[in-house]
Parts: C-alpha cells; sequence; structure tokens
C-alpha cells in the first residue's frame, strides 16, 4: 500500500468507530424525543474509542515501512493530547450534568433532548478531534513510496474471515473472539479495505493460500452476491475439491436465516447462527500439531 491508501484507512477507521458508538447522531437530534442520557455515553467515551484506534493504527505499523520512532513513543504524545484542550473537556462536563439534570419544566415540556443532544454532540467533536490528531501523528511517521502489503508476509493463518463490507462490525466480533482464543485469524477489512483492486487481490490470495479454515459470516443471504465474497467462497471450495486444503468451511449467520436460503454449494458445509457461535465454532477449527 503507499502511503495515501494508508491515510484512506486511517479516516475510514475513524467513521467506522464513530458510526459505532455514536449512530446517526445526526438524524437523532432531528427527532427531538424527550429523552434520558444514555449510560452508553458515558464521559470517558473518548478514551475507550482511543483505544480500539490505537489498536488499529498499532496493527497497521506492524506492516507497513515507517519512521525510527517507535509506536510507543507515539502513544505517550497521544495521551498527552486527552489533556492539551482543558477548555473542551470542561464543556463537556458542564454539558454531562445538565443532560443527567432533568428540572421540573423539562420534565413537563419534555425538551431534556436539547440538553442530550448537545451533550452527545460535544462528545462527538472531542472524539472526533482525538482520532484526527492520532491519524496525524501516525501518518507523520509513515514513510512516503510504496509499504509492503498487510498480511503478505504473515505467518499462516488458522481461520479465513469473509464478509461483506455491511456485515463488517459483526464480522470484527467474531474475529476479536477468534483471536482471545488465539487463532491466527486473516480478516481483510481491518486492514486493505481501501487498497486498489491489484493489491487487494494479491493480498487475498496469499492469505487464503495460507489459511486452513474458512469462516463465511453474513446477515443477509444478499449480501453473498459481493464480487469479493463469492471470489473467495469459489476459491476455497476448488481448493478442497482439488484436495490441496482439508480444512473446513464454516457459515455464521443471522438466526433468521435457514440452511436452504443459503447457496446450495455452502448448504453440505457448517452452519452456526450469531446468537450462539461461540459455543461451538472453534469445535470446527482444529490447529495443525494441536
Amino acid at each position: 500500500m503507499t502511503k495515501q491508501q494508508i491515510g484512506w484507512q486511517c479516516q475510514r477507521q475513524i467513521k467506522v468507530l464513530l458510526k459505532k458508538h455514536f449512530g446517526n447522531i445526526i438524524n437523532d437530534a432531528l427527532l427531538r424525543r424527550p429523552e434520558g442520557l444514555d449510560e452508553t455515553y458515558f464521559i470517558d467515551l473518548p478514551h475507550m474509542i482511543a483505544d480500539e484506534y490505537r489498536a488499529f493504527l498499532y496493527d497497521i505499523w506492524q506492516h507497513v515501512q515507517h519512521g525510527d520512532a517507535s509506536f510507543e513513543t507515539i502513544i505517550d504524545i497521544q495521551a498527552n493530547l486527552f489533556e492539551v484542550d482543558d477548555r473542551y473537556n470542561q464543556r463537556i462536563r458542564t454539558a454531562y450534568i445538565d443532560a443527567k439534570r432533568i428540572t421540573a419544566w423539562e420534565l413537563i415540556s419534555k425538551t431534556n433532548y436539547r440538553d442530550v443532544n448537545r451533550y452527545k454532540g460535544l462528545l462527538y467533536d472531542y472524539t472526533n478531534e482525538i482520532l484526527q490528531r492520532m491519524a496525524t501523528s501516525f501518518m507523520e511517521n509513515i514513510k512516503d513510496g510504496d509499504s509492503v502489503s498487510p498480511y503478505i508476509k504473515r505467518e499462516k493463518y488458522d481461520v479465513f474471515i469473509s464478509c461483506n463490507s455491511l456485515d463488517y462490525l459483526v464480522a470484527k466480533e467474531i474475529y476479536e473472539f477468534l483471536t482471545s482464543q488465539d487463532y491466527v485469524v486473516f480478516f481483510a477489512e481491518t486492514s486493505i479495505s481501501e487498497a486498489g483492486d491489484t493489491v487487494y487481490k494479491k493480498t487475498i490470495d496469499a492469505a487464503m493460500d495460507s489459511a486452513t479454515h474458512f469462516v463465511l459470516v453474513t446477515t443477509d443471504v444478499a449480501h453473498l452476491n459481493s464480487k469479493w465474497v463469492d471470489y473467495e467462497i469459489n476459491m476455497f471450495q476448488n481448493e478442497k475439491l482439488s484436495g490441496r486444503k482439508t480444512g473446513n468451511v464454516v457459515s455464521v449467520v443471522a438466526p433468521n436465516i435457514d440452511i436452504g436460503m443459503l447457496p446450495i454449494s455452502l448448504r453440505v458445509y457448517h452452519t452456526l447462527t450469531l446468537d450462539d457461535y461461540k459455543s461451538q465454532l472453534c469445535n470446527f477449527l482444529w490447529r495443525k500439531g494441536v
């Protein structure tokens, strides 16, 4: 990937994290519905999101050409950013108190949504500012020119996760679950989604070649019509039919998807549901030498 492509990924991940934690904050504000403050929007939420973003940046850092500064040094710099603007922090804390407190008039007029929306907006803006500062600090340490395509030089993978970009958040949960179980997992969306088709295909091919098992994740059968999902399914199936791969194919689908709704080529393999996969998935993903 080029430095420009890495920058695109950094910005895309910021959008993903903001969408994940704040939803469509503009549309919510327009509803003007009376509401208390959801505990989801706790005052330290920006710090938690920053930790998620830091993990994302570190994953990229391991696979690209960068300057002499250590990632730990960059983390130390970023940690200090939280206290750079005390005025901003004070505004958030004041807005939080206003949003939590519902006056008698607000209770009658059902207008506390104004304080709630103001607090959410400040929290969103502050979170975005922190992430943008982190991205800037990170990109200043990435060298110009081509960097190695991520994952191509990685060790062999236990599992290859395939999904439509619309199922990214659900697939990310499965990725995190498997890695917590000490599986080495390839999940393209975390690192190469902004690469050009040529780089993307080479990286997918290399990861697929080394993977033992294939896990397909979907919340809608229509999502399987994606160009890349179809390519990955067919490639792994062809490898199994040729005898070059002996690993399992497991589909993890939404509870409302019946096996009969899947393409016939997938029905012969294992199918689990998103509400119960943790109790069974690892049983199908044996590891070589274990």
